[in-house]
């Protein structure tokens, strides 16, 4: 049941950074912490800050 719960976790993570313009290009594997996850996002132009917590977090 844990390993599921885990699987759909990062599956969502990878969908909501995905669609918030963050490819798997610019960002490092992500990290079990256990607890969450460690997501390391490559500061590049394609990515902007605001972009990024702008659709990720919901903002508008």
């Amino acid at each position: 049941m844990k390993a599921r719960l885990r699987q759909v976790m990062y599956n969502l993570l990878d969908t909501a950074l995905t669609r918030s313009g963050v490819a798997e290009r610019h960002r490092d594997r992500t990290v079990d912490r256990g607890d969450g996850a460690l997501v390391i996002v490559q500061p590049v132009d394609q990515v902007p800050k605001t972009l990024l917590i702008n659709t990720f977090h919901g903002y508008d």
